[in-house]
């Protein structure tokens, strides 16, 4: 949701200054390279020379695409995928018929190299409890499904209704 990537942002990224932060304008057009991935599964993108974040669904990390800025606040940018430029090298085909650019809610990351995921999730983990706990020592690695049957144990779904069509 918006409001846990607001915090996380908050927390990994401090305000900079406002002589030196950078100054998007809604219906702006960037070419970017997504860095990682926010805790809600949003593409995290920060822009130079301040770090400024600007979050857009359905990207992976390495994914180089065109987005148009669709929201901006004090913290942080939302921006929506116009064009993809240039897959990332983490991603693998998806398995999954149900699986759009904007994902189904279920699997939003299925195009991203299993490993890749796992070493996001780690990412995410330990940067919540190192700013919660600062001095306690490593977190462990993410222990994944094993034998490749990192499909078989998924069971989430989520159900949108409305007039819109995918």
């Amino acid at each position: 949701s918006d409001q846990n990537s607001a915090l996380e942002i908050q927390q990994a990224c401090p305000l900079p200054s406002s002589d030196t932060q950078t100054k998007l304008r809604k219906g702006e057009i960037l070419d970017v390279t997504v860095d990682s991935l926010s805790f809600g599964g949003d593409g995290v993108v920060r822009l130079e020379p301040d770090g400024f974040v600007v979050l857009i669904d359905a990207v992976i990390p390495g994914e180089t695409v065109r987005v148009k800025v669709i929201k901006v606040k004090k913290t942080h940018a939302k921006a929506a995928v116009l064009e993809r430029l240039k897959d990332s090298p983490l991603s693998t085909p998806v398995r999954c018929n149900h699986f759009a650019p904007t994902g189904c809610g279920g699997c939003r990351t299925q195009n991203l190299l299993y490993e890749q995921q796992l070493a996001e999730k780690h990412r995410q983990i330990t940067h919540l409890f190192k700013s919660l706990v600062p001095d306690e020592g490593a977190i462990d690695e993410i222990l994944g499904a094993s034998n490749g049957r990192h499909f078989a144990y998924r069971n989430k779904m989520d159900y949108a209704f409305g007039d819109s069509v995918w």
